[in-house]
């Protein structure tokens, strides 16, 4: 979702070309519902899995790598894609269009300023033009998504009236955001505007 603003302006950069993204299993469902990708396909860690995807990063033209993963980089370098471009962490080596990220602050890596400007640093193609970098979009939910999640706060919260559900955890610490920050939001939701924040989180 973050990541939304500069997939949308890439496209519409690249109107005529074929965007194909590589994501894990857990958002290829999810990624498959934009309209930007042609194709979505998943990355799994092993020998058939990077065989698999070293045959897929082949066929590319141009790799753009938004995360910090030195693994995706290795493997399109191996590849030979003509054009690699990401952030350039341990291994610039393997990119040929490297992003400086020495004064970058790594907890903001993953908001979407960011990620518009790795795009501009190593392609320098400015994005704020074609699209407002802020402007998120989330695709549109199944009908058995929204019935489970009514079901969901149904059981955890008596009167709901309006709320804002909040999923303040991700499986990489530096994507979160302070804890602070979201007790103040709480606290602010609650008080200024009379949202009814809930708090979602895995078992651990």
């Amino acid at each position: 979702i973050l990541g939304s603003p500069v997939f949308r302006a890439l496209r519409r950069t690249y109107a005529e070309a074929r965007i194909t993204l590589l994501t894990d299993a857990q958002c290829r469902d999810f990624a498959a519902r934009y309209s930007w990708f042609d194709e979505v396909q998943v990355y799994r860690r092993g020998l058939s899995a990077g065989l698999r995807l070293f045959q897929t990063l082949r066929k590319q033209d141009a790799v753009i790598i938004l995360d910090l993963s030195q693994r995706s980089a290795r493997l399109a370098w191996l590849a030979r894609v003509p054009v690699r471009a990401g952030a350039s962490g341990r291994r610039p080596r393997h990119l040929t269009h490297a992003a400086d990220m020495r004064d970058w602050n790594e907890n903001d890596h993953y908001q979407p300023e960011t990620l518009a400007e790795i795009v501009r640093r190593t392609l320098r193609l400015d994005l704020s033009p074609i699209a407002n970098i802020r402007d998120l979009e989330v695709p549109a939910f199944t009908p058995e998504e929204i019935r489970s999640t009514e079901r969901l706060i149904g059981r955890h919260v008596r009167d709901p009236g309006k709320i804002l559900i909040i999923a303040p955890f991700t499986a990489v610490h530096h994507r979160e955001w302070p804890l602070a920050n979201y007790q103040e939001l709480i606290l602010r939701l609650e008080q200024e505007l009379g949202i009814c924040p809930v708090v979602i989180a895995g078992a651990s």
